[in-house]
């Protein structure tokens, strides 16, 4: 659970451009971390570091952000953890 709860964490925060979170989930599926990989391929395009920083600094407050990034950082522990 701590690799997906990782992986989930780096899918959230990290910007990846789309279609590369595929090149990024499939050596983990080809080795089996299938949990990992659902974690990184729901929370890679979602959102990043740096729209939640543009975002929040649009709206003058950080509590909309801040909700959407744990929204999606539960989302892909969820998903990982069904994907173990």
């Amino acid at each position: 659970m701590a690799t997906v709860l990782a992986a989930t964490a780096i899918g959230t925060l990290f910007m990846v451009p789309t279609w590369t979170e595929i090149a990024v989930a499939l050596p983990l599926i080809e080795k089996g971390l299938t949990g990992p990989a659902a974690a990184l391929l729901l929370a890679l395009p979602a959102v990043s570091l740096s729209s939640l920083v543009i975002f929040g600094a649009a709206l003058r407050s950080w509590r909309i952000p801040a909700l959407l990034a744990v929204v999606v950082f539960l989302s892909g522990a969820i998903a990982g953890a069904l994907f173990l």
